[in-house]
């Protein structure tokens, strides 16, 4: 049995996501960019690189009423269907992304209060 080819030639893309106690804040495709900077540098081109992590940590920073969580992690999931499970089930891909990602900030606030006292 061959294995399938597939699965073997399937990449993955690392992303930045970030959100607070009111919600899916942002996706970043980080691999995108990356790989549009290595595409300019081989054509000879400039090569920006971007801020948006920085921005996104300084916004976390500033706003820390809202508790914001950024992290890194990577996936062969497509983007659009990462930000349908931010949409549809939150909870899930948070818990995922805490357990298999890198934390860049956190000001997460963790309930450990009994619910009825």
């Amino acid at each position: 049995m061959e294995p399938n080819s597939k699965a073997l030639s399937a990449t993955h893309d690392t992303y930045v996501a970030m959100w607070c106690t009111e919600g899916f804040e942002g996706l970043y495709n980080w691999s995108a960019e990356q790989r549009q900077s290595t595409f300019n540098a081989i054509c000879g081109k400039s090569v920006q690189s971007s801020n948006t992590v920085t921005m996104m940590t300084m916004r976390a920073r500033f706003n820390p009423q809202r508790h914001y969580e950024i992290y890194a992690f990577n996936s062969t999931i497509p983007e659009r269907d990462i930000v349908a499970m931010f949409n549809d089930t939150p909870q899930l891909i948070v818990d995922w992304i805490r357990e298999n990602g890198e934390k860049i900030y956190s000001d997460r606030v963790k309930n450990n209060q009994p619910a009825i006292q």
